[in-house]
């Protein structure tokens, strides 16, 4: 049975991580994305063609989103997603089930779907970063446990440094950068990434966080995210299309907010993802 719950603050006291917030579009679907900035129509969003022709990078390129099977972690988030009353970005956790009520930050959303989805994951990780009842790690912990920082990596991760090998539901962690004032984000792969002209890739991606992911970010119509001072999109938990980059292998070197880099600058912040197995 699922029950109402609080989560208190991110690990090690920090409390000032995931600065961007983005909203879904109810129904996951091109044609239940509206515009919504009042400058962008549906017509012009460019999905991945059906001849396999790359569309060159813009602010139009929309990352499709998966079913919600191919994945226990999507599942988890897009149920959350379809059935949430109200969500505000926040870095004291409310957890709500009952009345649909979500207030969180990045890595408190990330850290709720993976202990209800992986648990095996969410022990091993917290375990080995010693991570205190009732908080969490910062995207930086967390980017230096898939790493194996904190010595080899539990059985129940298979970390991803392929961008061929990164699948919806996967988590992307992005640890901070204080010389860019970047304080660190985490996501969970809404959706395959869909390769761009110029070899880059648009990811769609859910998250709870304060800054758009581009113009089509759902957290501009969606009126369950709470606005917040000096934002026209709201915030909390949505979805977004962000931007990956790779070498001539295919492995990720690097991510940009926005298709078009608007938002937090992520300036040589590396992408550190895995798939949580169980």
């Amino acid at each position: 049975r699922t029950t109402p719950m609080t989560a208190p603050k991110v690990g090690t006291g920090v409390l000032g991580v995931c600065v961007a917030v983005a909203v879904i579009t109810t129904g996951l679907t091109e044609t239940s994305a509206s515009a919504q900035t009042g400058d962008a129509s549906l017509t012009n969003r460019y999905y991945p063609a059906s001849n396999g022709t790359a569309p060159d990078p813009s602010p139009l390129v929309v990352g499709p989103v998966a079913p919600p099977s191919v994945s226990k972690s999507l599942r988890r988030v897009e149920r959350v997603y379809q059935t949430m009353k109200k969500t505000v970005y926040s870095h004291k956790y409310t957890e709500n089930v009952s009345t649909g009520y979500y207030a969180w930050d990045c890595v408190g959303m990330t850290d709720w779907i993976l202990h209800r989805a992986a648990p095996k994951a969410w022990t091993s990780m917290h375990t080995s970063l010693a991570i205190r009842p009732g908080f969490v790690p910062t995207p930086t912990k967390w980017a230096s446990y898939l790493q194996g920082s904190q010595g080899p990596v539990s059985k129940n991760w298979r970390t991803q440094t392929k961008i061929s090998n990164l699948r919806p539901g996967d988590y992307l962690i992005f640890p901070a950068n204080p010389n860019d004032k970047f304080v660190g984000h985490a996501v969970i792969a809404a959706g395959p990434p869909v390769a761009m002209s110029d070899g880059s890739y648009a990811l769609s991606v859910f998250d709870s966080t304060g800054s758009a992911h581009g113009p089509f970010d759902s957290r501009y119509v969606d009126k369950r995210t709470t606005k917040q001072a000096g934002r026209k999109n709201g915030s909390g938990l949505g979805n977004g299309t962000m931007r990956i980059m790779v070498d001539a292998s295919g492995t990720m070197t690097g991510a940009k907010w926005s298709i078009d880099a608007g938002g937090p600058s992520m300036r040589n912040i590396p992408v550190v993802a895995a798939h949580a197995l169980r």
